[in-house]
């Protein structure tokens, strides 16, 4: 009973226009995460159980065409409802069947840069993700990104189990690091998946998944807050 009544929740409110703040839930209610636009900015926050585990973050895309994320609005939000199912060669279980909510969020450019760009945002049980989607439209579709901004700002101060590298050259292996998130090494990067553990038992991993032709991404802590930041490209001076 309580799915079903999310889920008419939701159907109530998929046409809503211009709003200001839009939450995705998981199916079970415990896992949340809201985007909004403050003074035109694009920030996300996350909520396990009754507790933020991540306080608003600013997101947002630099390109040759202009930026994303900045000076925006939102558009008519869908959603919708599904179970992810595959397989597993190993583990405890053989097939998996994860339920997930999502939610899809027009970003209407006050900048007038022309371009059409949406967030994804799915939300399973144990997890919330987003990705940015462009439309190609006319003749040129081509998009440079030039700077990706994602923004983790840990609430309180959890412990972190990173793993250093002063280069993006790297095995993406070597020995991880047990330290508060205020006493993390500034402007080093640390490989995803990046752990937290809360004060109260919560544990929280920020990591990226479904990269194709697409930059790699770090963490970095940058004048005290966490960011992402890009691998570059090797044949690019």
């Amino acid at each position: 009973m309580k799915r079903l009544l999310i889920v008419l929740m939701l159907a109530v409110s998929s046409h809503v226009y211009g709003q200001n703040a839009v939450t995705v839930t998981s199916p079970d209610r415990n896992v949340a995460i809201t985007f909004t636009s403050l003074k035109g900015e694009l920030k996300y926050k996350v909520k396990y159980g009754n507790n933020e585990v991540v306080s608003y973050s600013s997101v947002a895309l630099d390109t040759d065409k202009g930026s994303v994320g900045k000076n925006i609005r939102f558009g008519k939000v869908t959603r919708n409802a599904g179970v992810e199912e595959y397989d597993l060669p190993v583990g405890k279980t053989s097939h998996v069947k994860s339920p997930w909510q999502d939610a899809v969020i027009p970003l209407i450019d006050k900048n007038g840069c022309g371009l059409d760009v949406s967030v994804h945002v799915r939300v399973f049980n144990d997890a919330a993700a987003y990705r940015l989607v462009f439309k190609a439209s006319g003749e040129d579709e081509d998009i440079r990104i030039r700077n990706e901004v994602m923004d983790v700002n840990v609430t309180g101060n959890p412990m972190a189990t990173a793993l250093f590298f002063d280069h993006f050259i790297n095995t993406h292996e070597g020995l991880y690091t047990r330290k508060n998130v205020t006493d993390l090494d500034e402007n080093r990067l640390i490989d995803m998946p990046t752990h937290f553990e809360f004060a109260d038992g919560t544990q929280m991993a920020v990591t990226e998944a479904s990269i194709i032709n697409y930059a790699g991404m770090y963490l970095t802590k940058k004048n005290g807050r966490l960011t992402s930041r890009l691998s570059p490209r090797l044949d690019v001076p």
